[in-house]
């Protein structure tokens, strides 16, 4: 499938800028063929709820150890499964991944919780795993006008906070 460059009432999409150089630590750790911890947090999407293959372990709000299965038609994993499952395949015994997102939540609880979460992460060993690159996917939850709505000067700053309190802890 490929669209036109031009779109009805002259909308043109707009195609991202490359990010690579904002990544220079983690490109140049597996290009070397190290090791590269990779957390992903945030609320339910980035937990995987809206992947009919899920079948996922999620730590509760409580620090919980829980399997999910979705098991529907047609089966798809989630993203970060995909994103993980390409990174591997490019860079073979490289990539280690932990899924510390819990659906239902905002930022306002990313950014107090952020560093209970990251300590669940432990090596074979019983040492503290610190990651290299911290996918943080909240947003949805946080825009939920009427219920827990969360201005953006304070989605910017819980953001913020997140960044701050995980830098903090590593």
């Amino acid at each position: 499938y490929k669209h036109s460059t031009t779109f009805k009432d002259g909308y043109q999409p707009f195609t991202p800028a490359p990010q690579k150089d904002a990544l220079n630590n983690t490109l140049a750790k597996l290009e070397n063929g190290e090791q590269v911890n990779i957390v992903l947090y945030g609320d339910s999407i980035s937990g995987g709820w809206t992947a009919s293959g899920l079948n996922h372990q999620v730590y509760d709000a409580n620090c919980n150890l829980m399997t999910y299965t979705m098991g529907v038609a047609p089966y798809m994993p989630p993203f970060y499964d995909m994103v993980v499952a390409k990174l591997n395949e490019l860079y073979p015994g490289q990539i280690n991944f932990k899924n510390l997102a819990l659906g239902g939540k905002s930022s306002p609880w990313g950014a107090q919780e952020i560093a209970r979460r990251l300590a669940l992460w432990k090596d074979e060993d019983g040492n503290q795993v610190v990651p290299d690159l911290m996918l943080i996917g909240f947003g949805v939850n946080d825009s939920a006008a009427g219920t827990n709505g969360i201005a953006v000067d304070e989605f910017k700053a819980n953001m913020k906070a997140i960044v701050d309190n995980a830098r903090e802890f590593t």
